[in-house]
């Protein structure tokens, strides 16, 4: 006997739509730990605690310690954003009321003197690897001449005979015998 067992029907748009609204949620997290991955490190730690059962404490005001902090850090970040907008001819400081043109233009100098200073260091390389060139080539030229004279042997002495005739030396064509102990006594 066969029975029927009927399994239920799964509706694929229904799933689809679960699925996207799983990877929205997922998506928009992973996202916000992507950009700020230190927002994890900010956390409220006694949030957690609580959670977890704990209320051995007192609890701190983080907002609180967050302003004081910020209040503390923003001279630092002046002075930095003071050097990293200043124009290193005329000392001109980003200001908050400056106009985007006035941005623009000041930006638009730094980049052409970034510009010229990587142009010139370029061109101080390149002068600098025409010296090298030109120094090795000179080097190679002077070995070359070196190696170019001939070396000539020497023939040692020549017996003249009353004939006219001279032969070397047998013995000039040889080297000398040196005896390890020739000198000890």
């Amino acid at each position: 006997m066969k029975t029927n067992t009927k399994k239920p029907f799964l509706n694929p748009f229904e799933q689809v739509a679960e699925f996207a609204k799983d990877t929205v949620v997922t998506t928009a997290k992973e996202l916000v730990k992507t950009v700020n991955p230190l927002s994890e490190l900010f956390i409220n730690p006694t949030q957690k605690e609580r959670e977890k059962g704990n209320n051995n404490f007192t609890e701190l005001d983080f907002d609180k310690l967050q302003k004081q902090y910020s209040q503390q850090d923003n001279p630092d970040l002046e002075a930095i954003r003071a050097q990293l907008g200043a124009d290193g001819a005329g000392g001109n400081e980003v200001s908050e009321d400056m106009t985007d043109e006035q941005l623009k233009a000041q930006f638009h100098k730094r980049v052409m003197r970034e510009e010229e200073e990587e142009n010139l260091r370029e061109e101080q390389e390149k002068e600098e690897n025409e010296r090298q060139k030109a120094m090795e080539a000179q080097q190679q030229a002077q070995a070359e001449a070196a190696n170019a004279q001939p070396l000539e042997t020497p023939k040692g002495k020549v017996h003249k005979n009353i004939l006219g005739g001279g032969r070397p030396k047998a013995t000039s064509e040889l080297p000398p015998e040196i005896k390890p102990d020739a000198g000890r006594g």
